[in-house]
């Protein structure tokens, strides 16, 4: 995760309908920085749902084998499993998460100018 410093930030003038320039009351972010945060963002989703849905994709596909080679068409032998398996794989990535959620959160409230 990038570290978003104060000087990423531009104080851009602002162009009125009547042409005038004027510079704003406040820091504006730049476009560089909306787009780091934002990719920030996106990666850090992808990290913590890629575990649990690939949890339930190779689950998935081993019951789905399974049940081919078996010839059993039951419904909830499909369901519980994959349940059980992202269950258990959220209850022990679930510290990892919180802790990666948290870090990001601070760091983009951290460099937020001004402070709170």
């Amino acid at each position: 995760m990038a570290t978003y410093c104060r000087n990423a930030y531009a104080e851009l003038p602002t162009v009125h309908v009547d042409g005038s320039r004027q510079k704003p009351r406040g820091i504006v972010m730049s476009p560089e920085t909306a787009i780091d945060i934002g990719r920030d963002a996106i990666l850090l989703m992808l990290l913590a749902s890629a575990p649990i849905l690939i949890t339930g994709l190779v689950v998935g596909l081993i019951t789905g084998i399974f049940q081919a080679v078996t010839q059993i068409n039951e419904q909830s032998l499909s369901f519980i499993p994959k349940l059980v398996a992202v269950v258990l794989v959220m209850s022990m990535l679930l510290p990892w998460i919180l802790n990666k959620l948290v870090h990001y959160s601070t760091n983009l409230i951290s460099d937020i100018p001004g402070g709170l």
